[in-house]
């Protein structure tokens, strides 16, 4: 897991699908639900780059790929869309890089 700022966040769901963020409280012990993302999705890539959390591609609820970039901001507590990556990819990694976020490899949509 890699940390934004000093948070734990985790992200997952109750279905095979992450549409949710959690916060560990280290001073409870607990996991606390925090925002919904705004398009579940799973096989996606995120990376943490400050307080942010950029969740990258992946795939939806009827498999269709995405090219959506969501990002997640811990400070404010809520999701907001960015520019979509110039291919629709799943399966994918991401890794920031000098202030940038990058992503590699994966599958693209099948024609």
């Amino acid at each position: 897991p890699r940390r934004a700022g000093h948070t734990l966040l985790i992200l997952g769901g109750r279905t095979f699908l992450c549409d949710q963020v959690y916060e560990l409280d280290r001073g409870e012990g607990r996991i606390v639900a925090k925002a919904t993302l705004p398009s579940p999705r799973k096989e996606f890539s995120a990376c943490a780059l400050g307080r942010r959390v950029y969740v990258s591609g992946g795939r939806g609820p009827e498999n269709g790929v995405s090219r959506d970039v969501w990002v997640y901001d811990a400070a404010a507590g809520d999701w907001s869309k960015v520019a979509p990556m110039l291919v629709a990819r799943y399966g994918h990694g991401s890794a920031e890089l000098r202030g940038g976020v990058f992503a590699l490899g994966g599958h693209g949509a099948c024609p």
